[in-house]
């Protein structure tokens, strides 16, 4: 819905950034699989 709403929105580059600049988490724990930034959606939204 986000792409639909705003196309160029930088939430997921942002999400990333977060995740990745924090101590190491229990990813799975809170529902998300440890390899989440590979998945296709979240790739294309990743990709420079």
């Amino acid at each position: 819905m986000l792409e639909t709403v705003s196309p160029r929105s930088s939430w997921a580059r942002r999400l990333h950034e977060l995740i990745s600049a924090r101590p190491r988490m229990n990813l799975t724990g809170m529902g998300i699989p440890e390899d989440w930034a590979d998945d296709g959606f979240w790739a294309k939204h990743l990709a420079p």
